[in-house]
């Protein structure tokens, strides 16, 4: 599984991570994404669902609904997750959730916390570790689920800094 580490050491350097991501990211993939409180998480994922034409306004993290829907452009699904609240240790909870519906082929789904149910999701998935590093500064590290192939433009648009 392919590593990449960035500083970003603003919010638009974090915006040119999310966009790159946006334009690398299909439908069927899930994002695991990890890091304390505060990292950055939600921020990453409201640069990456605006990327995908959501008015990033309506983003917010879904810590007691668990889980927001979005339509992208194009008839693309996003699937906005805060596993936050939930255990982990029981496919029920990702039932209970409507993982099953959510979770389909014709949708991006992004998970924060996801270290807390990562272990009952069965597929390949991208992994984003957020960690502060300065007080406007993040450490983005990302492990890519398939070959360098696909991500290879990927790899291109990430900026590097």
């Amino acid at each position: 599984m392919p590593a990449i580490e960035v500083l970003s050491e603003s919010l638009e350097q974090t915006a040119e991570v999310a966009r790159a991501l946006a334009q690398a990211l299909e439908p069927g993939d899930i994002v695991l994404l990890e890091g304390e409180l505060g990292a950055g998480k939600t921020t990453l994922i409201r640069e990456i669902v605006a990327a995908l034409g959501v008015d990033p306004a309506t983003v917010s993290s879904p810590t007691f609904v668990l889980a927001n829907e979005y339509d992208a452009a194009g008839g693309l699904r996003v699937v906005h997750i805060d596993a936050y609240r939930l255990a982990g240790d029981d496919d029920e909870e990702l039932a209970l959730l409507g993982w099953d519906r959510l979770a389909t082929g014709d949708t991006i789904v992004l998970i924060e916390w996801a270290d807390r149910i990562a272990g009952l999701i069965d597929r390949p998935c991208l992994r984003i570790n957020l960690e502060h590093s300065s007080e406007t500064a993040r450490h983005i590290r990302l492990k890519l689920p398939d070959s360098q192939d696909r991500w290879a433009d990927f790899l291109r648009l990430i900026p590097k800094h």
